[in-house]
């Protein structure tokens, strides 16, 4: 199966922010309240400082879950994007969410039912917001999947 993807963008992340920090810079207008750091703490980085990095929008035209997702881009030599990655590339191309929701499926937790979810971004800069996606649910074809270049 041939993935249908966007071009490749850079992105600058400043990986030495708070949750906080890196939320509030994306303006969001609405949130769901199981958006929050104790729900999807950051990821400890070694040595926390401004990472330029090469993500890519996946697309599969189709109904897709998340583990077959995640075979697809380390399958193309990625990882899925984790929230701060997320948060990082809501603020350098809002426009692209008002388009689509972009999902990061390198962060995840589990609801108080169990079900598994990843953050997602959508919506226009006056109507924007984060939400969560539910692993389980399958994702509309019109969805995309932010992944980060592995590094060689």
């Amino acid at each position: 199966m041939k993935e249908k993807t966007i071009d490749q963008f850079t992105l600058g992340v400043d990986y030495r922010l708070t949750f906080k920090q890196m939320f509030d810079a994306c303006h969001f207008k609405s949130s769901e309240p199981i958006v929050r750091e104790k729900n999807f703490p950051l990821l400890a980085v070694l040595n926390p400082r401004l990472e330029i990095i090469t993500v890519k929008l996946f697309n599969f035209n189709r109904s897709f879950h998340a583990e077959d997702a995640i075979f697809m881009m380390k399958k193309n030599g990625y990882r899925p994007a984790t929230i701060a990655e997320l948060f990082a590339f809501s603020c350098a191309y809002p426009g692209l969410q008002r388009r689509f929701p972009i999902i990061a499926l390198g962060s995840v937790m589990k609801d108080k039912k169990g079900n598994r979810c990843s953050p997602f971004v959508v919506g226009s800069r006056r109507n924007s917001q984060i939400g969560v996606f539910y692993d389980g649910s399958g994702c509309y074809p019109f969805c995309r999947f932010l992944a980060v270049r592995e590094a060689v």
